[in-house]
């Protein structure tokens, strides 16, 4: 599952290292990952993957990133997605743009 929140972008998997209780979450960034683990009081181990599509991983509980989700969910205050993550991660603003656009003009036609 791709995530996408003003703390960072994670793509969250059950990868063969979890338990059955545990999700792997993945990040391109470190601060991201540092981020969400800071916003779920973690002390989980970051993993470097330096020659990988998501170099920073990190084995998690299942509810604390759900969790984490509802908190989110929950507090969410703002009106415009791109202008409130771009405010915590101003150089992300293209990569966001792009990624909505993307999916605007292609969505219908995948259906």
């Amino acid at each position: 599952m791709w995530i996408f929140t003003t703390d960072g972008f994670f793509s969250i998997v059950k990868s063969r290292h979890c338990s059955e209780d545990e999700l792997a979450v993945r990040a391109q960034s470190r601060a991201d990952l540092e981020r969400l683990l800071g916003k779920l009081g973690a002390r989980a181990e970051i993993i470097e993957h330096g020659d990988s599509e998501y170099a920073f991983r990190a084995i998690l509980p299942q509810q604390a990133l759900a969790a984490y989700l509802a908190q989110t969910a929950d507090s969410l205050d703002y009106a415009n997605f791109k202008t409130e993550a771009t405010g915590v991660e101003p150089c992300r603003a293209p990569a966001l743009q792009a990624v909505w656009k993307l999916v605007m003009d292609r969505w219908g036609a995948w259906e």
